[in-house]
């Protein structure tokens, strides 16, 4: 619990540091999010609610699940953010007298919000990080035994248990049955319920429509409501109705809104505001985000062309390799990684790629496995162990006059799995 108090204490700071950004500012809008400040406090929210998510998971677990679930934390921390200096900006930046307030005045507001944000709710929400990733981490388990157990529903057993919650202690049903689709635990904050796997022979099976109305009775107020979902299944920490997140004033932004990177959605946040008052709100936030979309992939190209001289000879299995870096094609398709495929390649890292693949670890290179209509017939692929991703090496052969071939190798993904 030290380690979680000093992560509590950073955030804590982070906020200070971010507010005074917002009160040089005057205001707080999406732009603000790319300021180091903001940034910072992003960064330590989610390393706050990763540790929580971590200690929950005590087991194991499918790569692909654990990467789902990071994002999840990620987002739900930039949404967070987003929120609390939202509600910053909406602060009043003048004294009585109508003179600019101080950092010193201004402050004094800004810390309640700090205490609320910060010391309240950080702290309930990684105890909840902490067994809603437990709960997925077993539902991973469960979903691989199949329904050959029952699951049951327990409560802490101690007079803390909150009545509605005690109501399903006892519910005993495979893990198909869709009462776990909604109730499966956490079932609110500070919710302590587990469920377990028991044998078949042992215990009988309840009705799944009684328990499903008794569920939807102990999470019928609206703010309940938002933890109607499963974890291990939705592969998500939080719930995604959350305020903090918008849907569930917008509902889904869209079916893309599922493939956006953290990064994306909370660059998106303004527009989902936006959207939630439109009626034909879907087709507005695509347009709107198309625009900021292609703002930033061409600001992504230019740091990119700082490498564009370079050449990086690495070797695979005997065979050295010159790495290029200026072929559009692929810094456009690398580009579109950074945006959906990863968070652990950002902004400032851009100008620095080709230093990174040139401290990488060689893979074996790999033919295609179908073929491809843009000319590359094989890929390379380089480890970064630092910032634990894969750089994907295109190999594109160029016939020239007189039947010459000219082999181009160039950058041209990043994926944090291959």
């Amino acid at each position: 619990m030290a380690e979680a108090r000093k992560s509590f204490s950073k955030v804590v700071q982070s906020f200070r540091d971010a507010a005074k950004h917002v009160h040089g500012q005057k205001s707080f809008s999406s732009d603000d999010i790319q300021s180091p400040a903001v940034k910072a406090y992003i960064h330590d929210t989610y390393q706050a609610l990763r540790q929580g998510m971590n200690l929950g998971i005590q087991q194991e677990i499918p790569e692909i699940l654990r990467t789902a679930l990071q994002k999840n934390v990620f987002v739900f921390s930039g949404m967070k953010v987003y929120t609390a200096l939202s509600e910053v900006g909406s602060l009043d930046f003048t004294d009585k007298d109508g003179t600019p307030k101080s950092w010193h005045n201004f402050r004094k507001d800004a810390e309640k919000l700090n205490v609320r944000y910060n010391e309240h709710y950080l702290r309930t929400e990684y105890n909840y990080a902490a067994h809603s990733a437990q709960q997925a981490a077993q539902w991973a388990q469960y979903e691989a035994d199949g329904d050959d157990y029952y699951l049951q529903y327990r409560t802490a057993e101690d007079d803390r248990v909150r009545p509605e919650h005690q109501e399903l202690a006892g519910t005993t049903l495979p893990p198909s049955d869709p009462f776990w689709d909604e109730f499966t635990p956490p079932n609110g904050w500070n919710c302590r319920c587990i469920t377990v796997q028991v044998r078949k022979e042992k215990y009988d099976k309840s009705n799944s429509q009684e328990k499903i109305a008794l569920g939807r009775a102990a999470t019928a107020q609206k703010s309940q409501q938002i933890f109607r979902f499963n974890p291990g299944k939705a592969q998500k920490i939080f719930p995604p109705k959350h305020p903090y997140t918008n849907e569930s004033r917008c509902g889904k932004l869209s079916a893309k809104w599922q493939y956006l990177s953290a990064k994306e959605r909370v660059l998106l946040t303004d527009e989902i505001k936006l959207c939630a008052q439109k009626k034909d709100w879907k087709k507005e936030v695509e347009e709107q985000w198309k625009e900021k979309q292609k703002t930033i992939r061409n600001k992504y190209l230019e740091l990119l062309e700082q490498s564009k001289n370079r050449s990086v000879t690495k070797s695979f299995g005997g065979n050295k390799v010159a790495i290029k870096f200026n072929n559009r094609y692929g810094n456009k398709h690398f580009v579109n990684d950074v945006l959906n495929k990863t968070n652990r390649i950002s902004e400032k890292d851009l100008n620095k790629i080709y230093q990174y693949i040139k401290s990488s670890k060689p893979l074996p290179r790999v033919d295609l496995y179908k073929e491809r209509n843009d000319g590359i017939e094989r890929f390379y692929y380089l480890h970064d162990e630092k910032r634990n991703v894969y750089y994907h090496i295109a190999e594109r052969p160029e016939k020239r006059k007189k039947g010459l071939i000219k082999v181009h190798r160039f950058l041209y993904g990043v994926t944090e799995k291959i």
